[in-house]
């Protein structure tokens, strides 16, 4: 039987993000299964890359030789790149094929037994997208010739082991939702010879620094707060006249800004 690795030598494959039939060639029966897992947090933000570790579970099974095949939605994202993870080295990738990756790896001398992390594939979720749930499944339909995940030891019999895809939620970035960084910042009296007070009109929001900028630009002092009160009283006698910007930060980080004059 020609081996996987003489196989994947003369093939030109097409990656699909879904691992294709796992087989390992064994004069025992046995299994190798494998499996896709999110190397982060879900959900994943739009825009952002993320990375997919293949797993395999080979158990005494000795493993030279890997090739996946992977089947994605291209409107959620888009591979990448791929990494074969030591000590199988590249063979070939191939993600010309929209919605699909597919890749192969393999070792010259020994094996590999026991769970391990055969590649590390990152994608990027795509900013176009609408927020959704999507998957990154195993294609395990054998009508595709040699476009399917195997993984062979010699040449002996071929077993197809279990296959876990990965599914995961494509989200707005953090900062984009509906998160409101500006508060309205009141400042009296103004005009003012010897105090202002500052007030911040937000239920739960604490002043935490002033920081005074004259007509200039340069940054004149910064105090800070020290307390947990919505408002402050700023003694104005060492400023000299003129035009400023007090701009406050609140305990939580968000900013406002009100310009002043000192008489």
């Amino acid at each position: 039987m020609t081996t996987l690795l003489q196989k994947l030598k003369k093939a030109h494959l097409t990656i699909v993000l879904t691992i294709l039939s796992l087989m390992v060639e064994t004069s025992s029966l046995a299994q190798v299964n494998l499996s896709a897992v999110l190397n982060g947090t879900d959900p994943v933000e739009k825009g952002s890359t993320f990375e997919v570790i293949i797993r395999a579970e080979a158990g005494t099974l000795n493993v030279n030789g890997i090739q996946v095949l992977l089947e994605f939605d291209p409107a959620f994202v888009s591979a990448q790149s791929v990494v074969i993870n030591s000590p199988f080295i590249f063979i070939f990738q191939d993600f010309s094929t929209s919605g699909e990756a597919e890749f192969a790896g393999g070792i010259l001398v020994g094996g590999q037994t026991g769970t391990f992390d055969f590649a590390t594939v990152t994608f990027q979720a795509l900013e176009t997208t609408v927020p959704g749930t999507t998957t990154i499944n195993f294609n395990t339909d054998p009508g595709r010739g040699d476009r399917t995940a195997v993984a062979e030891q010699g040449t002996a019999n071929d077993i197809t082991g279990s296959m876990t895809p990965l599914t995961l939620a494509i989200d707005e970035p953090l900062s984009s939702v509906g998160v409101n960084k500006t508060i309205k910042l009141n400042a009296f009296p103004n005009p003012s010879k010897s105090k202002i007070t500052f007030k911040i009109g937000e239920n739960g929001e604490s002043i935490n620094t002033i920081t005074l900028t004259d007509i200039n630009g340069r940054v004149v002092e910064v105090i800070e707060a020290g307390n947990t009160a919505n408002n402050y009283t700023l003694n104005l006698g060492k400023y000299s006249k003129g035009l400023y910007v007090a701009k406050i930060t609140t305990t939580t980080g968000k900013t406002g800004q009100e310009k002043i004059i000192i008489e």
